[in-house]
């Protein structure tokens, strides 16, 4: 008997749509549904995902890391660096993995990207921690780093601010701290609301058995296997994707509120990602016959490249 095979064999050229990636995940969460496995094993372009996985990320040059200093300057400028028209891109590594295509969308709008990121460091205005084994640690660093960061972003006076972090508890009052950093933002771009966007996190635990996905579909000969929540099958379920094992939608929810409030722009990335036709819809680690993730929480930089035309979509010119 034949093994199923996925929905699309290679990488394909056609410019990135939310109804074509939706369209593409339901047909895998079909085949996992009827067949209880999806084979890529005869893709040599999700092969070649899987052996290089490990360096599809931007320059880590851009993110600094936990020790780094804590003077605010920028982590890299990129784009069309000679233009005196300034976008900002601001927060945690949630922010980084997609310094590329943003660069690409501020080089076609003739404007320089200045990149402030830091590891594990939300731009929320709270009192931040690290997760560590241990339990949550302060990170008093990045406090003093951020407030550099905000006051060299306001000197900038740039044309558009994004900003984007992991939901994920390293602050816990971080919709507090949202409440509070939109109006330094906001000021930032002298007062003009819609230059301000939160471009939200991307799936929280996109793993298998705490893995990579790649290396989940190394160990399944390239294979996708049916299971209750995706978590010994390759990919992850929207449940888990958005964080609720974790309780962190009641976190986000709120987020969510502070931001519509505030009359800012909010970019939702998930559609380019998760089902959204069931509330147990699947995450896959391939899209369209692209893999999809570099690590268990960031998406690999290629496929960001490739959201680059539908990231410039949905942004203010």
């Amino acid at each position: 008997m034949a093994l199923p095979i996925s929905p699309v064999r290679a990488a394909s050229p056609v410019r990135p749509t939310v109804s074509l990636i939706q369209a593409d995940i339901s047909r895998t969460a079909a085949l996992l549904n009827s067949k209880g496995v999806v084979s890529y094993a005869n893709n040599s372009i999700i092969a070649a995902y899987i052996a290089n996985h490990g360096s599809d990320h931007p320059a880590k040059k851009c993110l600094a890391t936990y020790n780094a200093d804590t003077s605010g300057r920028p982590t890299c400028v990129l784009g069309k660096t000679s233009s005196k028209i300034a976008m900002v891109l601001f927060g945690d590594s949630h922010a980084w993995q997609w310094v590329d295509a943003l660069s690409a969308v501020a080089r076609s709008r003739n404007m320089a990207l200045y990149v402030y990121a830091r590891a594990a460091c939300p731009p929320e205005i709270a009192s931040s921690q690290i997760w560590q084994a241990s339990g949550p640690t302060p990170y008093p660093a990045c406090d003093t780093w951020r407030v550099n960061a905000l006051q060299a972003i306001k000197t900038l006076r740039p044309k558009e601010i994004l900003f984007s972090e992991l939901t994920s508890g390293t602050s816990p009052t971080m919709d507090i701290g949202l409440s509070q950093l939109i109006p330094h933002l906001i000021s930032a771009t002298g007062g003009n609301r819609t230059r301000v966007v939160w471009l939200r996190s991307t799936p929280v635990l996109a793993s298998s058995q705490q893995s990579t996905f790649a290396t989940c579909l190394a160990r399944t000969g390239l294979k996708l296997i049916k299971s209750p929540d995706g978590s010994t099958g390759c990919y992850t379920t929207v449940p888990i994707a958005t964080g609720a094992k974790y309780s962190l939608n009641a976190v986000a929810s709120r987020m969510l509120s502070i931001a519509n409030a505030a009359g800012i722009i909010i970019l939702d990335p998930m559609p380019w990602l998760c089902q959204q036709a069931s509330p147990n819809g699947i995450c896959p680690p391939v899209i369209l016959g692209r893999g999809v993730y570099y690590d268990q929480y960031h998406i690999a930089n290629s496929y960001a490249m490739w959201l680059q035309p539908l990231l410039s979509s949905h942004l203010p010119r």
